[in-house]
């Protein structure tokens, strides 16, 4: 097809060109008159002229095109322009694969528009020069601006941020406190795009999310403390009701018979267990409301656990398997974390208490160069419900319990710099791991 036509053309062309150029040559020998070999010149130059305009028509056409791929134009019509059908199909195939690609392109950004709009991290993204390209809306709200165009706005309002996205080497990761007591934490990555340095940052709200988290507490705390305080002082006011009404008339003790006198008796009895309880409560409470400093000694972590197994081991019959995989000495305050270890390795035999093959795993391994240190049983488990709120003050499922058991726990393990967490295994057993970092090391044992 393209020899048949753009190839005929030519060919007509050219001849055309030769009989002129010969016409031209015989006119000048053959004829006296000086017009002829001139109109033949003429129309020698014109067909030559012509014939190269034809030859670079394609590459007119190809410089048309690519230029349009370049600029996203996608509109222009090349069956006229290029006169073959083959190379119109191919234009038209290649232009719209570009405008499918360009169309997905476009469609990909309003969806990373859309999603960056609707997080609740605030995100910017801005050149060597300050000038910003993208801020999302949450990066808006959190430093009040309606707009940012560039990072220069922000000197005025928020040095701290400022100096931070223009350093020449900033931090990967900084904590700002604005005056406004608003906390942030400032994350900062350069990158290229297209020969072109940038630098995307990300800022997080950390007080509202502390504020969030404390509330929150506050919340199950002040739930659990209600319900145990109203547990206690409802009977006790009730029975002070009860002996106030029956010993006391006119101001006047009553002498009551003997069947009266055991129901205040007894009733004096439960005002006393109930107040103790009470008082308990407040010790429980003063307990866990106190600073806890350890008093780091070195030893070895088979000393620390292995006596806690020999303790709570014996009067059970659970089958406890203890795993030492750790060499090294450590800093800890023995009776602080044996208090919690001993908490945690009760609570596993309880729950393995109606089970027909009870069984506690204890290990302790290295990880990351940090000490970590499980308690796993096959008990009855922690309900969903329950798992938000076992590390709650006073919380507790047991009819004799405290509720301070885990919260106290998880406090001494913070001290040490630590954390104490829960979580079911796949296998629907109940673990418990202690990690501590790896400054509680101390040498070779």
């Amino acid at each position: 097809m393209t020899f048949s036509s753009n190839g005929l053309m030519i060919i007509l062309r050219i001849c055309l060109l030769t009989g002129l150029i010969v016409s031209a040559v015989v006119s000048v020998y053959e004829t006296d008159y000086v017009i002829t070999p001139i109109m033949f010149s003429l129309l020698t130059g014109i067909v030559a002229v012509e014939l190269i305009w034809y030859l670079r028509k394609t590459e007119r056409v190809w410089s048309g095109f690519l230029l349009s791929i370049k600029h996203h134009d996608f509109s222009r019509n090349y069956k006229a322009q290029s006169g073959n059908k083959a190379l119109h199909e191919a234009f038209e195939l290649i232009t719209q694969s570009f405008e499918s690609l360009e169309t997905q392109k476009h469609a990909d950004y309003r969806l990373l528009q859309t999603v960056s709009e609707h997080i609740k991290i605030g995100l910017a993204c801005y050149n060597e020069e300050g000038q910003v390209t993208f801020a999302n809306k949450a990066f808006r709200e959190m430093l009040r601006m309606r707009s940012f165009a560039r990072v220069d706005t922000l000197l005025t309002q928020h040095p701290q941020i400022h100096q931070s996205l223009t350093a020449e080497k900033p931090d990967p990761e900084i904590l700002i406190e604005t005056n406004d007591q608003e906390r942030f934490l400032l994350k900062t990555e350069a990158f290229t795009l297209q020969g072109e340095r940038y630098r995307l940052a990300s800022l997080y709200d950390i007080k509202s999310t502390l504020d969030s988290n404390e509330l929150e507490s506050y919340q199950k705390l002040m739930k659990v403390m209600t319900h145990e305080v109203m547990n206690s002082a409802t009977p006790v006011l009730s029975l002070i009701q009860v002996v106030n009404k029956k010993l006391i008339k006119e101001d006047q003790v009553v002498v009551l018979p003997e069947a009266d006198q055991k129901n205040i008796a007894f009733s004096l009895q439960a005002i006393e267990t109930r107040t103790a309880s009470i008082l308990k409560f407040v010790e429980a409470y003063r307990k866990i409301n106190k600073e806890i400093k350890p008093d780091r000694q070195p030893i070895s972590v088979n000393n620390l656990i292995a006596p806690i197994i020999t303790l709570l081991g014996q009067p059970s019959n659970v089958n406890i398997q203890f795993k030492n995989e750790v060499e090294e000495l450590i800093k800890v305050d023995l009776d602080l974390m044996s208090q919690t270890l001993i908490n945690l390795v009760k609570n596993a035999i309880e729950a393995t208490s109606n089970i027909e093959d009870p069984a506690i795993d204890i290990s302790a391994t290295t990880e990351h160069g940090k000490l970590r240190i499980t308690i796993e049983d096959n008990g009855s488990g922690i309900s969903a419900a329950q798992k938000t709120a076992i590390f709650v003050p006073f919380f507790t499922t047991k009819s004799e319990g405290s509720g301070v058991g885990l919260a106290l726990s998880r406090k001494i393990v913070n001290a040490h710099g630590g954390s104490l967490n829960h979580q079911t295994t796949d296998e629907h057993k109940t673990r418990f791991t202690v990690l501590l970092p790896g400054d509680v090391f101390l040498e070779k044992g």
